[in-house]
């Protein structure tokens, strides 16, 4: 039996996504069975929101590769003060 060596393969390529999520109870922003004075009424929990981003992945060479994303969501609650869609990004090194 001949072993052969692994081929690995350079290229490029970019990605969009989008994701439509919804919200029955939100731990994070209700409470969870008790009452406390950061609780955000039920009125105020928006029932639907949205994750969108894109990306590009890249493998310059043989073993290493790069990758870069973005990704923003809509807000999950109803407010003058604080509503506002939020953003995050990465940056990635990998190798095999």
């Amino acid at each position: 039996m001949v072993e052969s060596e692994p081929h690995y393969d350079k290229g490029m390529y970019f990605y969009l996504g989008y994701r439509l999520s919804g919200n029955i109870y939100n731990v994070g922003l209700q409470g969870q069975f008790r009452s406390n004075d950061y609780e955000i009424d039920a009125g105020d929990i928006k029932r639907i929101t949205h994750t969108y981003g894109f990306g590009i992945v890249a493998r310059p060479f043989q073993k290493v590769g790069f990758s870069f994303g973005f990704t923003w969501r809509t807000p999950e609650f109803e407010s003058r003060l604080y509503e506002r869609t939020h953003g995050y990004g990465s940056l990635n090194v990998f190798w095999n």
